[in-house]
């Protein structure tokens, strides 16, 4: 047992993207885990400042923990736990990797809000200085750092015709390690989140199976008239 809780493991750091089917992330450090010998965690963090940005309503914090108690279940069902955590990255990260040592970090490219593209920068100078390898991995056609536009064309389509990232196999987490339970709308942690969850009466379920039916909805009937009418 204490052999377990000292093999580094890979570590999945799930932001925006909260699903388990084509995420490359997890996809990827579960195939490096295996040829590593090592397991796999999964981990969210609730950033007080993303929650209190101007962007965030309660609404969004409503339509997350809808989210977060289906990927759980997702990940539990392949044996990986999902660990909760709350404050500012990469303090957690450094809090972290003394109760559960990982070797390297596994995340989305994510276009996002001015606090989450600074926040990723103090992610990137820790893991610098930790000697942690931090791999982000493309999620949408989004290519960054370019130089020049030449070329745009190619990687966007190379991303969109792309595979699904598929996971397979279960137990692909250490067996000692159980996941955090999710937080509901009445939990005390939303006073430091700084934010209530709140629900429109016409507001959609967070999630990933809820995502694919407002999907499929718009692909077999409401997008039918779509491409003229933006014309």
């Amino acid at each position: 047992m204490r052999g377990d809780r000292t093999t580094p493991v890979e570590l999945v750091w799930f932001k925006r993207d909260l699903r388990v089917r084509d995420h490359a992330a997890l996809a990827a450090a579960v195939e490096r885990g295996r040829e590593a010998g090592r397991k796999v965690v999964a981990l969210f963090v609730f950033e007080p400042e993303v929650c209190r940005a101007q962007e965030f309503d309660g609404q969004h914090l409503s339509y997350l923990l809808d989210a977060l108690g289906e990927l759980s279940g997702s990940l539990a069902k392949r044996g990986i736990p999902l660990l909760l955590r709350t404050g500012t990255m990469p303090e957690v990260l450094r809090e972290l990797r003394r109760e559960v040592p990982f070797a390297r970090l596994w995340s989305h490219e994510e276009t996002g809000l001015l606090a989450t593209f600074a926040r990723d920068l103090r992610v990137a100078e820790w893991a610098r200085g930790a000697a942690i390898e931090w791999t982000e991995l493309p999620q949408t056609g989004v290519v960054r750092r370019l130089r020049t536009r030449d070329g745009w064309a190619r990687l966007w389509s190379q991303r969109m015709e792309a595979p699904l990232a598929e996971v397979r196999g279960r137990g692909l987490g250490p067996a000692w390690l159980v996941p955090d339970p999710v937080p509901q709308a009445e939990d005390p942690l939303c006073e430091v989140w700084g934010v209530r969850p709140a629900r429109r009466v016409d507001q959609s379920r967070g999630g990933e199976r809820a995502a694919r039916k407002v999907l499929s909805s718009f692909l077999d009937k409401r997008g039918a008239g779509y491409t003229p009418a933006m014309s």
